[in-house]
């Protein structure tokens, strides 16, 4: 009896944890979408350089209810400048943000125009769109297994 009661109690306890889970996983919304339903401002700007951290993404959350966010690999931010180069994403972040909650945080990407210079210093992009499919297979390969830098530019 009693080791029928803890399987039953640990069994349980396995499936309340995988559906909590689950639906938290099921919850994280695009920084894209969040935009178009305004539920969140978001700025990126340039640290400098052309690859690895090198966007600093600064994400306010105005919906008045907490949002489970996700930047997604395979995104392509839009340089302010069109002398300077766009940054590809290719690493994921998923956060939550709470309720009138401000978060910054650097992006790992690259530079992926290779006419335009490396963007400078603070300069902003557009929060952008999707690369093409082919792109955001890439990205998430590499999202999903720990190349050196190197290997991924």
């Amino acid at each position: 009896m009693g080791k029928l009661f803890f399987t039953v109690l640990l069994a349980s306890a396995i499936g309340i944890f995988n559906l909590h889970g689950q639906s938290k996983q099921s919850k994280y919304q695009t920084i894209n979408d969040c935009l178009q339903n305004r539920l969140i401002t978001a700025t990126a700007k340039s640290l400098g350089g052309h690859s690895g951290y090198c966007i600093e993404l600064t994400v306010r959350n105005i919906s008045g209810k907490n949002l489970f966010l996700e930047v997604e690999p395979g995104r392509r931010l839009v340089s302010h400048d069109s002398t300077m180069q766009d940054i590809f994403i290719v690493k994921s972040k998923k956060f939550e943000l709470m309720a009138g909650q401000t978060m910054k945080f650097p992006v790992f990407g690259f530079c992926c125009q290779s006419h335009n210079s490396s963007p400078s210093f603070n300069s902003l992009f557009h929060i952008g769109f999707m690369a093409p499919p082919e792109w955001v297979k890439l990205a998430q390969l590499f999202d999903s297994v720990a190349y050196p830098e190197s290997t991924m530019q």
